[in-house]
């Protein structure tokens, strides 16, 4: 794994944790958390990001929870890119994908 030595800035609790902060432990120990995401309507650079900001501040991984509830897509928006679209299976992959590569597991919820 590629790891960045100053890592972006992580937001956490409203707090900024340092360059140097980075949760340590082994695999079975290191914290995971929920990823609130809006199905397929981040870009691949952000998804790139937010996983490649995750593996070097030391976390294990994501459980991936789409969240269409709070958003402002209209109704085609969601029937194109939304949860369950052949858009949503493409980032899916490109998650998963992109997971891997970083050595972070991938977990799910079942539905929106």
């Amino acid at each position: 794994m590629n790891m960045n030595k100053n890592p972006e800035p992580l937001h956490l609790n409203g707090k900024t944790l340092n360059n140097s902060d980075r949760f340590e432990g082994t695999a079975r120990s290191r914290a995971m958390f929920r990823w609130w995401i809006p199905a397929a309507f981040m870009t691949e650079e952000e998804v790139e990001r937010e996983i490649r900001t995750t593996a070097e501040h030391g976390f294990r991984g994501l459980e991936i929870c789409i969240n269409m509830a709070d958003t402002s897509y209209t109704k085609a928006e969601r029937a194109e890119k939304g949860w369950g679209t052949a858009a949503w299976r493409e980032m899916y992959r490109f998650i998963l994908k992109t997971a891997n590569r970083y050595g972070i597991q991938i977990d799910t919820t079942i539905s929106p």
